[in-house]
């Protein structure tokens, strides 16, 4: 693993630091499953797909994430979870307005958005299930060919 701490950064010159360490064989495994469940092959219907963000969360714990989405188009939002999560769930906020979710007892969520332009969106991930001190969770943002959305239906918020 890499990690790099910016220290100080000032006009013209920035300080900073790095540290190279080995994952240990149980956080290798959470990372692999993680990024099995979200690896997306070449799709016809997924025009663009972003790499995978990463986060820790405890049982009961939540995160809210903003999203980078253009104009409009239809994306959809892939979860998952490492080996000791058992269920993950996921809410796409418009304009602090909850819409599509995914609450089922699983591990890998999947919600969806048709964008307005204009409008700010985000993503609040629920870690239901932990069975570990804090689980390892990943998303993955997929847009959506325009005549594809009919496929992917299920997914998008029908208020």
């Amino acid at each position: 693993a890499l990690t790099v701490t910016m220290y100080d950064c000032r006009v013209g010159e920035c300080y900073y630091g790095y540290e190279v360490s080995e994952f240990d064989s149980t956080e290798l495994e959470q990372y692999t499953t993680v990024a099995s469940a979200l690896n997306v092959g070449e799709v016809d219907q997924v025009v663009f797909k972003s790499d995978v963000t990463y986060g820790r969360l405890e049982a009961g714990g939540a995160s809210f994430h903003e999203l980078q989405l253009g104009d409009g188009g239809a994306y959809i939002i892939a979860g998952a979870c490492g080996t000791a999560c058992s269920d993950l769930d996921m809410t796409v906020l418009s304009q602090g307005v909850e819409g599509s979710s995914d609450v089922l007892a699983d591990a890998e969520p999947i919600v969806g958005v048709r964008v307005v332009a204009g409008h700010s969106y985000g993503i609040r991930v629920d870690m239901v299930e932990c069975s570990s001190g804090a689980c390892l969770y990943g998303y993955r943002v997929l847009r959506i060919a325009e005549d594809a959305t009919e496929a992917f239906s299920e997914y998008f918020d029908t208020r």
